[in-house]
């Protein structure tokens, strides 16, 4: 096949990481969705800011957006955002779309900010990494060691800190009661407990194999917390937001107090009517497992590292760290890295993705960490509607990546 086409293979739920098997870099493998999608009776009123671009590259940035509007406009999804970045640039990026269907004047700008969803486990597995980067915790950490033998079941007690990350703990995928507390220096005592609770029970799954988890990124969270006395959301802050400059990442869903005009992007659900905006999130105590909320430059800028990190051009964070964050762990299921799904050819990651949602917005990124390049696509509706203009939209842009990709030299003529 054309080497030039993606890789990509959707997720089949809300806010859960996605399979993927062993292919070769080329294989493009597309979603087919039979749905059912409500016409939003919007104007189509779109705004686009384009940042930090050289007016060489007009041409493209015309052609990023007006692909973008037109996935957005077939889909009939309020709002969508697209970046395109390489290793030594945030190339491209354009929005578009209003920030409520209900009030379809005004709209979305180049610097607001998008939910994220589960695209916030690579950066809990980021966080983790600059701590044991420091030596203040190791990825071979075990729930016996941070809780003792007594408070833990017999067969939790060997779990390490690296396979909570990488869903191979055996704890559950949710719980049903999860801490409503909306206070954010209670976070660190209510994780706390509610690790104690769950980790004192019998695994719900093997140890060692796959079994997605967003508990069990509360728990990772939670042991970073004790390791430090600081919160997860103090510590995102402190190792990941502040370093790489994400200046308008934040946790929780990014709506404003004003809603006439509204001040920031709304996620919605689908009903009768078509799209209803909401200020809808998840409890914060799930913040480790996916409330981080940013600009699409800004969540740029993180994905950017691991491209940076894989080629080893940057000191955000050791090689060999980036390296176990972009590893699938062992063991039977999926090809999930810490943080990432992993897509492997001849043993080795070449291709880091994920997708994200809680129920309200849909996120998606593919980062070609061989090639050197990434596409990150945003929008404000759940997964039945976003999903697939995601996907197609990725599809589109990485079919077009050379745009922006350096040339490749003509390989020399080996018999001369």
């Amino acid at each position: 096949m054309n080497g030039n086409r993606p890789y990509i293979m959707p997720s089949a739920c809300a806010h859960f990481m996605f399979g993927m098997s062993n292919r070769s870099k080329g294989d493009l493998v597309m979603g087919r969705f039979r749905l059912s999608l409500h016409c939003l009776a919007l104007c189509v009123i779109a705004s686009c800011l384009m940042g930090g671009m050289q007016s060489k590259d007009r041409k493209n940035q015309q052609w990023l957006y007006d692909t973008l509007l037109e996935t957005r406009n077939k889909h009939s999804v309020p709002a969508m955002g697209v970046a395109f970045i390489t290793v030594d640039d945030l190339d491209a990026y354009a929005t578009c779309g209003v920030r409520r269907a209900d009030v379809p004047d005004h709209g979305v700008q180049l610097n607001d900010r998008w939910h994220l969803g589960s695209c916030t486990k690579s950066m809990t597995g980021t966080l983790a990494a600059r701590l044991v980067d420091r030596g203040v915790l190791s990825w071979d950490v075990t729930l016996a060691d941070v809780y003792g033998d007594e408070a833990v079941h017999p067969d939790f007690r060997p779990v390490t800190l690296k396979q909570l990350i990488g869903h191979r703990s055996g704890l559950p995928r949710d719980v049903n009661d999860w801490p409503q507390q909306k206070s954010w220096r209670e976070l660190p005592r209510v994780r706390d407990r509610l690790a104690r609770r769950e980790v004192a029970k019998k695994p719900a799954f093997p140890v060692g194999s796959y079994e997605y988890s967003n508990l069990g990124y509360v728990v990772a969270g939670s042991i970073m917390e004790q390791a430090t006395g600081k919160s997860w959301e103090e510590l995102m802050r402190l190792h990941v937001f502040g370093p790489l400059k994400m200046r308008t990442a934040g946790f929780g869903a990014p709506v404003a107090d004003v809603v006439r005009p509204p001040r920031a992007i709304y996620g919605h659900v689908y009903g009768a009517e078509g799209a209803q905006p909401i200020g809808f999130d998840n409890p914060p105590s799930i913040g480790p497992a996916g409330t981080v909320h940013a600009s699409m430059e800004d969540w740029g800028r993180y994905v950017q590292q691991h491209l940076k990190g894989a080629a080893g051009k940057t000191r955000y964070l050791d090689k060999a760290q980036f390296d176990v964050l972009h590893a699938p762990l062992p063991g039977s299921g999926d090809s999930y890295a810490m943080g990432w799904g992993a897509g492997v050819v001849d043993g080795k990651s070449v291709l880091l993705t994920h997708n994200g949602s809680n129920g309200c917005w849909y996120s998606h990124v593919n980062a070609n960490i061989d090639e050197g390049y990434a596409v990150l696509v945003t929008t404000n509706v759940p997964v039945p509607q976003g999903q697939p203009a995601a996907v197609e939209l990725i599809n589109r842009v990485i079919a077009e990546k050379d745009r922006w990709l350096p040339a490749k030299k003509p390989k020399k003529d080996a018999k001369k």
